[in-house]
């Protein structure tokens, strides 16, 4: 078991390096926002760029995530996870707000499972702590064109 000094110096460091990430955190501002494409067709903009470590296989992360599906009323409509609440005044459906049930998404970096697909993970693959980004992901590194449940 450690000691109360090893389990002391431990919180500093993690209170540290935490405060080094935001400190370092930086706002886009909205002119110099710009929209990056991957080689797989994931699209993203950093709206904020975080401050501390990029992740690494196995580090445990938590995010607060909105996904929505998006598209034409027909296809939102025919989404396998049609147990969400459906506007046909809406093309974007939320599926995932964890931002409302203020509950983030608890994950192993470099490990996709449920709502973290492996466009999610390219994705935060360049992040750093603290930072914000908007991503749309596509069917082949989602959920596939067959969609997934997700239960917020």
């Amino acid at each position: 078991m450690p000691s109360a000094n090893h389990r002391s110096s431990e919180q500093l460091k993690t209170r540290r390096e935490v405060r080094e990430a935001v400190e370092g955190t930086t706002a886009v501002a909205e002119a110099k926002r710009v929209e990056v494409a991957t080689e797989s067709g994931l699209r993203y903009v950093d709206i904020v760029v975080g401050g501390g470590d990029a992740p690494k296989n196995g580090y445990l992360l938590a995010a607060d995530v909105v996904a929505t599906v998006v598209g034409d009323g027909d296809e939102a409509r025919s989404h396998p996870s049609h147990w969400f609440p459906y506007d046909p005044n809406d093309p974007e459906v939320v599926v995932l707000d964890t931002k409302k049930t203020r509950r983030p998404l608890i994950f192993a970096f470099g490990k996709p499972t449920g709502p973290i697909t492996r466009g999610v993970m390219e994705g935060v693959s360049t992040m750093r702590q603290g930072g914000v980004r908007v991503m749309t992901v596509p069917a082949n590194v989602g959920f596939g064109s067959e969609g997934a449940t997700v239960r917020n």
